[in-house]
């Protein structure tokens, strides 16, 4: 998908607008595994803060990170199909797969609906089969499309996943908003260090064994997809 040339003030509006808590993406209702941690009692308040810094490095930066970026330097449609083969691939949990392709589904429906550039086209595509719409995947289409350049788009990617980690446990009641955004702080020059993109043949992986088995784990009380 080309990407639309802009001043660095319209990227700048632009990010503010589809990095806003409010926009929707389609990760307000999963927890990824957090909520039936701290349901179990496996994580408690003050483990939040080295909970938030290992799924940092081990989730997004090594997966998230590099599916997200390699949407954006998809050229076409083919290339995003693609390349959403090989991220499909590396979801070894079915649940996970299940729930990265039912957010990526809302981020588009609410795309299309804004009639964002590339929208229509990726819908299409999962509509049809040709892909399943990863989360990160589409996401990284979509802020190529809308004119957000590479570094400005995994930014934006990496305080999105450490501020909806630190949601969940605000709306669940084991941290205030204020902790949260004082956490966010703590680690925003982390994010910035680790938002270079990824080298052309750097391959997704991940290692976050804690949130991966906890997905998968039955919970009866629950606010949250996952």
């Amino acid at each position: 998908m080309s990407a639309v040339r802009m001043s660095p003030e319209q990227e700048l509006a632009i990010a503010l607008q589809m990095g806003d808590s409010a926009y929707p993406t389609g990760t307000f209702a999963y927890s990824w595994g957090l909520e039936t941690l701290i349901a179990d009692g496996s994580l408690s308040r003050r483990d939040l803060a080295n909970w938030a810094g290992a799924e940092l490095v081990g989730r997004w930066y090594g997966l998230d990170r590099i599916a997200h970026a390699g949407g954006w330097r998809a050229e076409n449609l083919q290339q995003i199909e693609e390349w959403d083969g090989v991220i499909d691939a590396h979801h070894w949990s079915e649940k996970q797969r299940r729930h990265s392709g039912e957010a990526g589904a809302v981020t588009l429906t609410a795309a299309r609906r804004m009639e964002l550039p590339a929208a229509k086209d990726i819908s299409a595509s999962v509509a049809e089969g040709r892909m399943v719409g990863h989360l990160a995947v589409v996401t990284g289409a979509l802020h190529r499309a809308s004119g957000l350049q590479l570094r400005t788009s995994l930014l934006m990617s990496g305080l999105g996943f450490l501020r909806g980690q630190l949601s969940v446990a605000v709306r669940l009641g084991k941290a205030g908003a204020l902790e949260a955004q004082a956490i966010i702080m703590e680690f925003l020059p982390e994010i910035a260090k680790r938002a270079d993109p990824p080298k052309p043949g750097e391959w997704p992986r991940s290692f976050s064994p804690l949130s991966d088995i906890a997905q998968m784990r039955p919970h009866a009380m629950r606010l949250f997809v996952n």
